[in-house]
């Protein structure tokens, strides 16, 4: 089967979906430093399809200017990550995959700041005394 130009394929998409859809394909959701992902490239790439969240944090990391997502991570922990307005879970697990795509441990970054207490732990109870009746 031989395999058909980009042009050929982007009409054939175009005459069944339509021009406007075909152009937010192609629409820049996400830019992290030197990163730059469309969102065809958000799901082929990353195979990520949230691309509400990757346009929530390019929005929250405009803020920011930096330069790397190395820097980022520097500057910013998962603690105060999480409390920036409109950032939720998916945006954080988006930031993550972007992470692992660059090369960088996104569990370390992530585990370096949260400290989420096991079930193990002993912890201290205090016992109540109870009052003696006389």
């Amino acid at each position: 089967m031989a395999r058909r130009s980009f042009r050929a394929r982007k009409q054939e998409l175009e005459e069944k979906a339509g021009s406007g859809l075909v152009r937010r394909r192609e629409q820049v959701i996400l830019e992290i430093g030197e990163y730059t992902f469309t969102r065809r490239e958000f799901v082929e790439e990353l195979q990520c399809e949230f691309s509400k969240a990757a346009q929530i944090l390019n929005r929250v990391l405009q803020g920011f200017r930096v330069r790397s997502i190395r820097e980022l991570i520097r500057r910013l922990p998962v603690d105060d990550f999480v409390e920036i307005k409109n950032v939720g879970n998916t945006t954080v697990v988006v930031f993550m995959i972007v992470m692992e795509y660059a090369g960088i441990d996104s569990f370390a970054w992530y585990n370096s700041h949260v400290k989420i207490p096991s079930r193990l732990a002993k912890t201290k109870r205090r016992k109540k005394r109870r009052k003696r009746r006389s």
